[in-house]
């Protein structure tokens, strides 16, 4: 039975992880056990949930014998994009917080959270396709343009902003532990060096 290990020393704790692809019912029950067994994470950014559109997500963390301690946001592929998917498990006490969610085409996320005091804040969940054929790009570019307007929207409304996700590359490909190969497939690193930069 999974004990009520809620977080409550008023830092916000979050991670991000990249699932691969939701391979079997439960999966998500059991990243969510995982969030609490290990992290007491607030908050699960995840990448590359492959999960469709039409894929119905009301009940892959529902379980009567063990209740989930998150709600999930999702971002589902309206096709079948190598890759698309992403979700941001939530617990309840921050979830009654989420004033709104905007989602990006099953590759992007964004959930603010408002207080009576007015403090607010946005979180921004991406997942960059690693692929660089034309249409991967012109998704990345998509991509790119949608997070940079939810970056910049926040910060013009005095909003902070706390931006996670699978960037599939580095900033600085001569600190890239990856083959020779892959460095030269890296990432265009537009995204990233905005987001350094900003």
């Amino acid at each position: 039975m999974m004990t009520d290990t809620t977080n409550t020393n008023g830092y916000l704790r979050i991670t991000s992880i990249n699932v691969q692809g939701a391979r079997e019912y439960g999966f998500f029950k059991a990243v969510a056990r995982w969030g609490v067994d290990i992290g007491n994470f607030d908050i699960i950014a995840c990448q590359e949930t492959k999960l469709q559109a039409d894929k119905t997500t009301k009940y892959l963390l529902f379980d009567k014998n063990e209740p989930s301690q998150y709600i999930g946001f999702w971002a589902n592929a309206t096709t079948r994009e190598m890759g698309a998917g992403v979700a941001s498990l939530v617990t309840e006490l921050w979830q009654k917080h989420i004033i709104k969610r905007n989602t990006h085409k099953g590759r992007g996320i964004s959930l603010d959270f408002g207080y009576h005091l007015g403090a607010h804040f946005r979180i921004v969940n991406c997942y960059v396709p690693a692929s660089r054929d034309e249409e991967r790009k012109r998704e990345l570019q998509e991509l790119t343009e949608w997070a940079k307007k939810e970056i910049q929207e926040a910060k013009e409304k005095g909003m902070e902003t706390i931006v996670c996700g699978d960037f599939n590359g580095v900033v600085n490909p001569s600190l890239d532990r990856s083959s020779e190969k892959n460095q030269n497939t890296n990432i265009e690193k537009g995204l990233l060096e905005w987001l350094v930069e900003t």
